[in-house]
């Protein structure tokens, strides 16, 4: 009988509640050193996989591992309401089962959504122990996703429809483009180098003219302007939740010098990435490290 300790390998940092409006596309991308996983708590979406993109609807746990490409475009004329989760885990045997869970999208049992759920009141309430509470509530979800995956691998009958586990449908829906899904994880995996329309190009092997149209006609801006907007989406998440200052930032997304990455991002956001900084890395969602406050307006909105 296996067993595991894992509360003091397990380190949950982000815990926040979101909303994503119809066909308002997340960029793509990915993060490096943690797990990212989001609960739906209402509405239907698709979800970016590589060159596939899969669709994923209310009480679905959608599970990325550290290095995985993702984003979501809702498709729910309300849009897409999630739990989201990020955490760090420590070398050890239980992140490797983690590491080797063969599906990303999970139709959960029931009490996920408890978990998940009581996770963003620990965050908001900050209660005495309020952190160790949560993580243990993220292990408790950990160790029932390995258990019941486990079980439906070591069935000979088919789990309970409640419990069904499945991986990514071996297809795309209408209109999903390879082609751009490709470039689109290039940019992503080179954002920290200067990338030329050229670089771009030769990327998916078209020229720069129809490479242009193509974007123009797909989604209504210039692969240039598409570029910048993954620069500016992945700066802040550095901006909310890291330690860099605002040159280190510039750098690592691939901009010239900080001066060049304010005027691009206050064109994006009304703000520079100092102000940004300033009002969202004390104030935004639930950090259960220490390092951050929470938004009780953006977390019940």
């Amino acid at each position: 009988m296996e067993s595991f300790m894992i509360s003091n390998t397990l380190s949950l940092w982000w815990a926040s509640k979101e909303h994503y409006k119809k066909n308002t596309p997340d960029i793509v991308h990915t993060h490096a050193d943690y797990f990212h996983y989001v609960f739906i708590l209402g509405g239907h979406a698709t979800v970016l996989d590589k060159d596939k993109m899969i669709p994923i609807e209310e009480n679905v746990l959608y599970l990325t591992k550290p290095g995985e490409s993702h984003n979501f475009i809702a498709t729910s004329s309300t849009g897409l309401f999630t739990i989201e989760l990020k955490f760090a885990m420590e070398e050890s045997e239980f992140k490797d089962r983690l590491l080797s869970i063969p599906v990303r999208v999970y139709p959960c049992i029931p009490h996920v959504r408890q978990l998940m759920t009581g996770i963003i009141e620990e965050g908001l309430n900050k209660n005495t122990f309020y952190a160790d509470i949560a993580n243990l509530r993220l292990s408790e979800l950990l160790l029932l996703l390995i258990r019941k995956l486990s079980d439906s691998v070591d069935s000979s009958e088919p789990p309970a429809n409640d419990y069904t586990v499945y991986p990514f449908r071996d297809r795309e829906l209408p209109g999903s483009n390879n082609m751009f899904s490709k470039l689109a994880i290039y940019l992503h995996e080179h954002l920290n180098r200067q990338i030329t329309l050229d670089q771009m190009s030769d990327t998916i092997n078209i020229s720069k003219g129809h490479l242009i149209d193509l974007f123009k006609k797909e989604f209504g801006m210039t692969p240039i302007k598409y570029l910048n907007k993954i620069r500016i989406a992945k700066s802040k998440e550095f901006l909310k939740a890291s330690s860099y200052n605002v040159n280190e930032i510039a750098e690592m997304t691939g901009f010239t010098d900080s001066r060049y990455f304010s005027r691009v991002f206050k064109q994006y956001e009304h703000m520079t990435p100092t102000e940004y900084m300033e009002k969202y890395r004390k104030n935004l969602y639930i950090f259960i490290t220490d390092q951050l406050k929470s938004d009780s307006e953006r977390i019940n909105s």
